[in-house]
């Protein structure tokens, strides 16, 4: 909610309209607690990459679920010890193997700016909310973009749920791509934004006043 609600105030203030939001990860899920708590009056259409999405959490009634929660309490516990270790290990296999030592670097120095309270609270709360009634309840144009070699989110738990829960959603596979496809398939990603805008603005222009 309170990401939402700081998402809510940026757009606000700027006062924008006819919006693409555009969310990785857990951003995604910001993304949809945004529009079920605001609506999308001043929001066209989403694009969400590598969804942490729809639950997370593996329990007894969720197995699909991507993790359970002594998984995630360990790994938490990892990032309380040597957050700057863990990500030593856990970055380089979440690239491709023709990332750069300078992009993965380049990460890692990024994630180490995150106060570790905040990167702490955000993943109980992306991991642990169940937003698939969220999500089957928007209506605005979707357009998944996911990896089939995404091992932090894997695609068939994930992303391709997502698009079966949303009524006006597509998903868009990119083959070989990982979670990190924002930084490896940066211009391929871009591309496919672009031509979902132009198709989603000719479909709007198209309807009916």
């Amino acid at each position: 909610d309170s990401l939402a609600d700081d998402l809510a105030a940026v757009i606000e203030e700027f006062d924008l309209k006819d919006a693409t939001l555009v969310g990785h990860s857990m951003g995604c899920a910001e993304i949809a607690r945004y529009l079920t708590r605001y609506g999308d009056d001043r929001v066209s259409r989403v694009v969400m990459v590598a969804p942490f999405l729809p639950f997370p959490l593996k329990t007894a009634a969720n197995p699909d679920g991507i993790a359970d929660l002594a998984s995630l309490e360990a790994m938490r516990g990892a990032w309380a010890d040597s957050f700057a270790g863990w990500l030593a290990q856990a970055a380089p296999p979440a690239f491709g193997p023709g990332a750069s030592p300078e992009q993965i670097g380049q990460t890692i120095r990024a994630m180490l700016q995150c106060s570790l309270q905040a990167a702490i609270a955000c993943n109980v709360t992306g991991a642990e909310a169940d937003m698939r009634a969220e999500l089957a309840a928007i209506t605005t144009p979707t357009l998944v973009l996911q990896g089939d070699a995404d091992m932090s989110c894997p695609l068939e738990f994930t992303g391709r749920k997502v698009a079966e829960l949303m009524p006006n959603c597509d998903l868009v596979v990119c083959p070989g791509a990982t979670h990190t496809l924002i930084v490896e398939q940066a211009r391929q990603m871009m591309g496919d934004i672009l031509a979902f805008i132009g198709e989603s603005a000719e479909t709007r222009a198209l309807e009916p006043a």
